[in-house]
């Protein structure tokens, strides 16, 4: 197997929380264990918060729980899942992110109105981004 390749594995585990991760070609074969697993569960990294509150403004900030590439749209050439100044739930989808083939919804924690949409279609972005805004519904 490609170095490269075994390392954009063990980045995968990382960003995306994966416990273990299993790979074979051919006759090869790879384990990777996450630092999350059971067996270092004092080395746990802590993840970002999904929803970060901002008060001053009583906005929130969706961020990015993993590195990679942010799609706003379920397929090339589809409809945004959301645009700006849309109403949506709790749950929802917003978007996906793309890290080795494997998509990750991205879920609105509040139910409110789009905001802001803090990156580009496409983009690769990395754990941490901010990729919404939202207006949490009064009362």
């Amino acid at each position: 197997m490609d170095k490269d390749f075994i390392a954009g594995l063990i980045a995968l585990v990382e960003n995306a929380d994966i416990a273990e991760l299993e790979f074979s070609q051919g006759e090869e074969r790879i384990k990777i264990i996450g630092r999350q697993s059971e067996a270092y569960p004092s080395q746990r990294p802590a993840a970002p918060p999904a929803v970060a509150p901002n008060d001053s403004e009583k906005e929130h900030a969706i961020i990015a729980g993993m590195s990679g590439l942010f799609h706003r749209s379920p397929a090339p050439g589809a409809e945004p899942f959301v645009s700006l100044g849309d109403a949506v739930a709790e749950g929802q989808t917003l978007a996906l992110l793309e890290a080795m083939k494997l998509l990750t919804p991205v879920e609105a924690n509040c139910a409110g109105l789009i905001a802001g949409i803090d990156a580009a279609d496409g983009a690769t972005v990395e754990r941490g981004t901010r990729l919404f805004t939202i207006r949490p519904r009064e009362g």
